[in-house]
């Protein structure tokens, strides 16, 4: 696939305020089971599997099994390459602090 076309893909997956909530999300957790995917979505499943396969198309996540969940990951260096830094203001947007490479996020130090 061409430089020109991923990132194409990526911006395309970035560019619905769905996806990039749920980008968001993933940037604090690092992962998410599919059913919290679906509470944060507040979508149906129609939806959800529409939005799971745009993003994995992207290249942005990745589903993992982990016993009876399906897990999705974020592919924190996907988004980094395309992006640089989006995953911290991200984070910083939702009020969540600095994330931190396992996906949980660091509180903000005071002022």
């Amino acid at each position: 696939m061409q430089e020109r076309e991923r990132l194409a893909r990526i911006f395309r997956a970035l560019g619905d305020q769905t996806r990039l909530r749920l980008i968001a999300e993933l940037v604090t957790r690092g992962e998410m089971t599919c059913g919290e995917f679906a509470v944060a979505c507040d979508c149906a499943n129609s939806t959800l599997t529409y939005h799971q396969r745009i993003l994995s198309e992207a290249g942005l996540i990745s589903v993992r099994r982990a016993g009876q969940f399906r897990m999705l990951v974020l592919q924190r260096e996907v988004l980094e390459a395309a992006l640089p830094g989006l995953a911290l203001r991200l984070a910083a947007m939702a009020g969540l602090g600095e994330p931190v490479a396992g996906g949980v996020a660091r509180a903000a130090a005071p002022a």
